[in-house]
């Protein structure tokens, strides 16, 4: 919930915005996977703090080096909302 309303206000979510605001919120670098920018669309992964289960690799399901745990996808709001044309 903290992490919703922190973005609520955010227009146009650049990675280094909302770099940021995660940094604001006490998430380090070290947690923040995959930070990229497509068109008006953000997305991002938070990791957990902990170190990765023990988990073997397969073929189907390779180990990674950090386990998400919270995905957030931000539209920039003249994407989701375009001004009315006159």
């Amino acid at each position: 919930m903290r992490i919703t309303q922190a973005f609520w206000d955010l227009v146009e979510p650049t990675p280094t915005k909302v770099r940021a605001i995660l940094n604001d919120l006490g998430y380090v670098d070290e947690r923040i996977h995959d930070l990229k920018q497509s068109g008006a669309t953000t997305r991002f992964f938070l990791a957990n703090a902990r170190p990765p289960t023990s988990r073997p690799s397969t073929p189907s399901t390779p180990r990674r080096e950090w386990e998400p745990v919270w995905m957030g996808v931000l539209e920039a709001r003249e994407a989701l909302f375009p001004s009315a044309q006159p």
